[in-house]
């Protein structure tokens, strides 16, 4: 039992701490236990179970405005939700397996007892604690930096065409009229009775707004294939038909068909094929990471229980990871908040357009008032009888100056419901969970750099590297959602209100 015990001996010196050091330690871990359990059951529940839509902030009346509606279930937005609910269970699995073993070593502190340096299958279990705290804490940094990636690739380097039609809608308008006159001409030069066919087809539904939005959205990548019914697929196949025809095909090729839906094909892969890498590269990130230090794990584990007695194989192995663990912590560190640091730099720049778009339309304002003031002169006139004329054809003294005056006000009705949606779910939502996730970033790092400053000059000297402070991350990531982010607040007290019924 000597060899045993000087084997385990070697990698804490926690007995040297005073008694009122280890109950507070073990006070401190009970609460993060139970904060943990709990906090990170409710993150799943929050974001697991699917929130219902709700048009309240949309006027009763209908309008024929033209109205972008981006869905929550978009790739981007799904992928974000399925990288926190995964966060949430490594926290909540952490919590349940792994911190009731650290609580039951410091209450062994306390008592003063040697049970797991003395019994050997208890020192045994011990070390495979110590593989799976490892584990557990690569993938939860790994699922960080793959979040942070996430919101890299989405805000900084997203198509043109998206950010456009994501953040302004309004210039997303008319290249939709543009491609409406596009088919409109392509209906006039069309030669067979299928491509007639199908215009007339994508014509009559243009003339449907709802239609006309989600054809748009899935043409810029905003809703996915899945997402949308069989009228509105068909419809955007002669769309994407008609669309390739118009730009790249000439008026022979136009004819048989078949070059324009071989185009489609090919732009519609190429495009999904870049969503895919992305996913590819995000949850590839997660699994690389996670998988590496799973298998560094089980082989120094493995060596572990061959040897007897002291253990020098798997304690240097052990070291030596310890230490590459730390410091690639450490430096992807930087790149994480430097990529955080452009994300939020973009947004600011999106920002500063919006309240400069908010500006003119604080002009416009009062061209409305004037023109609803002109609007009720007109009504008033249009009740006197109408004045008679030698000239033939009837006058159109009233009529023919209220149609512009409506057009305009239509148009800012429709700017106004647009806008309205875009600030709703992209400007405030995204702003406050992209800050919410910088800052468990920001917690998580923090609470390695103790751990940094205390191993970090003698790593050769000291054997094992302590993440006691990285239960810390368990705990704290529920307050972050709930003070951060009031729309988990807002689901979580509709959930409670469900429940209750």
């Amino acid at each position: 039992m000597s060899e045993l015990t000087s084997c385990t001996h070697t990698d804490e010196d926690d007995h040297d701490f005073p008694q009122w050091a280890n109950l507070l330690s073990t006070i401190l871990l009970c609460v993060i236990a139970l904060v943990g359990l709990g906090g990170n059951i409710l993150v799943l529940l929050v974001y697991s179970i699917k929130k219902k839509r709700s048009f309240k902030h949309f006027p009763a009346k209908k309008s024929k405005a033209v109205v972008i509606k981006i869905s929550p279930r978009s790739s981007g937005l799904t992928t974000q939700r399925y990288l926190i609910i995964c966060l949430a269970t490594v926290d909540l699995i952490t919590c349940i397996t792994i911190l009731p073993w650290d609580i039951y070593k410091s209450i062994e502190r306390i008592v003063e007892s040697d049970q797991i340096a003395t019994k050997e299958y208890l020192h045994n279990l011990d070390d495979l604690f110590k593989g799976l705290r490892n584990i557990a804490f690569a993938c939860e940094g790994s699922i960080l930096a793959a979040i942070a990636l996430d919101r890299f690739f989405t805000v900084v380097f997203s198509a043109p065409l998206v950010t456009s039609a994501r953040n302004n809608p309004e210039q997303a308008r008319p290249m939709l009229g543009m491609l409406r006159q596009q088919i409109v001409n392509l209906c006039c030069c069309s030669n067979s009775k299928q491509d007639k066919e199908n215009s007339n087809k994508m014509c009559f539904c243009c003339r449907r707004s709802q239609v006309e939005a989600e054809i748009l959205a899935c043409s810029c990548g905003l809703v996915r294939w899945e997402e949308l019914d069989r009228e509105t697929q068909k419809s955007y196949s002669c769309f994407q038909d008609c669309f390739c025809c118009g730009f790249r095909v000439s008026k022979q090729e136009r004819s048989s068909g078949r070059s324009g839906k071989c185009l489609n094909k090919f732009i519609t892969r190429a495009r999904l094929r870049c969503i895919r890498m992305r996913k590819y590269f995000v949850w590839g990130s997660i699994l690389l990471i996670s998988l590496a230090v799973a298998t560094a794990e089980s082989i120094v584990f493995l060596i572990h229980m061959k040897e007897q007695g002291e253990c020098p194989r798997s304690t240097a192995i052990r070291k030596e990871a310890d230490s590459v663990y730390l410091y690639s912590t450490m430096i992807s560190g930087v790149f994480i908040l430097f990529m955080y640091l452009r994300v939020f730099h973009t947004a600011h720049r999106q920002d500063r357009r919006t309240r400069r778009k908010h500006l003119r339309r604080e002009n416009i304002d009062q061209i409305l008032q004037n023109s609803r003031r002109y609007d009720n002169e007109t009504e008033f006139e249009t009740s006197r009888p109408p004045e008679t004329s030698n000239e033939d054809g009837p006058t159109y003294n009233t009529r023919g100056s209220r149609r512009p005056v409506n057009s305009v006000f239509c148009a800012r009705l429709r700017t106004c419901y647009s806008s309205v949606f875009s600030s709703r779910s992209n400007g405030i939502r995204s702003r406050r969970t992209g800050l919410m996730l910088c800052i468990s970033t920001v917690v998580f790092y923090a609470t390695l750099l103790p751990v940094f400053l205390k191993h970090g000059h003698n790593l050769k000297i000291n054997i094992f590297i302590h993440h006691e402070f990285y239960y810390i991350n368990n705990a704290i990531n529920v307050l972050i959602y709930s003070i951060l982010n009031p729309n988990f607040r807002n689901r979580l007290k509709h959930l409670r209100e469900d429940f209750m019924q």
